[in-house]
């Protein structure tokens, strides 16, 4: 599985590293918040983890359409 976490603080790098080891994920790390400009770090990602950013239907929708069908 594919995995990008938006809005990644230094402190959670650990946590995301041996998250990603344990169960096997290819993890991308951004410190930006999913917008319209970073969809394309999510190309090719099931899941994404935007950590209690708001999301409008919109952007919803781009990331749909980038093959992302959960949100974290």
């Amino acid at each position: 599985m594919k995995l990008t976490a938006f809005n990644c603080r230094p402190d959670e790098l650990g946590y995301f590293q041996k998250f990603a080891e344990q169960y096997h994920v290819d993890l991308t790390l951004s410190r930006e918040g999913p917008c319209p400009e970073t969809v394309t770090a999510a190309r090719g990602c099931s899941c994404i983890s935007i950590i209690a950013t708001p999301m409008t239907r919109g952007l919803l929708r781009q990331f749909y359409d980038a093959g992302v069908r959960f949100v974290s």
